[in-house]
């Protein structure tokens, strides 16, 4: 409490008002304050480790808290975060998914897409096939012939994907972007127990 009231300005970013409850939690505590200015940042996870990075950078160039504020807010809203789970089944366990989309996936063995649009986690489609073809078909439709990507990096995060297999995917990743850094790590505990063995994420 004490380092913020001392700072000048603090900007805070937040995980997706429509993803928990961090956010309203957050924008509550700032009351108490005149110089805490708290952003969603419209997405999760890695996106918001991106838009992090991103103000970080213009910070070399400005420190007009508008200014960033207002930077951010363009900025967010051309950061992309999809996934494709094994199975909705946890997320329709946490109110992020429908029930007919539920039994589809259910009856034909599909493998569900979500992104977020408007801070807000929303089906992106389904995928057909193995687990690797399913993999195939979702970097394809997000990375091929898709314009205004920032390519300064892409975040792959992935729960139960055997080495072989990223290996595999990483090239499939080269074939139709060429980004200046991918990290590539596992997803933590938290997201892992929300989506489930047989996540993958792709953030840019």
């Amino acid at each position: 409490e004490k380092n913020l009231e001392d700072a000048e300005q603090v900007i805070h970013i937040c995980m997706a008002e429509k993803s928990g409850r961090g956010y309203y939690r957050a924008k509550k505590a700032a009351e108490r304050f005149t110089n805490v200015h708290v952003l969603d940042c419209g997405t999760t996870s890695c996106g918001m480790g991106l838009l992090t990075l991103d103000m970080i950078r213009m910070l070399g160039k400005t420190e007009d808290v508008e200014e960033l504020k207002a930077y951010l807010e363009r900025k967010k809203q051309v950061i992309r975060t999809s996934c494709v789970l094994a199975t909705p089944e946890r997320l329709y366990s946490g109110g992020q998914c429908s029930k007919p989309l539920k039994i589809l996936c259910e009856a034909f063995q599909l493998r569900p897409s979500f992104t977020l649009v408007g801070s807000k986690i929303v089906s992106a489609g389904v995928y057909s096939g193995s687990e690797k073809q399913a993999y195939k078909k979702f970097i394809r439709k997000n990375l091929r012939r898709r314009r205004g990507i920032d390519k300064k990096i892409l975040y792959i995060t992935y729960a139960g994907c055997s080495y072989k297999l990223r290996q595999e995917l990483m090239r499939e990743v080269k074939r139709y972007q060429n980004f200046e850094t991918i990290i590539e790590q596992q997803t933590s505990a938290v997201i892992t127990s929300n989506c489930g063995l047989g996540t993958y994420a792709m953030a840019f």
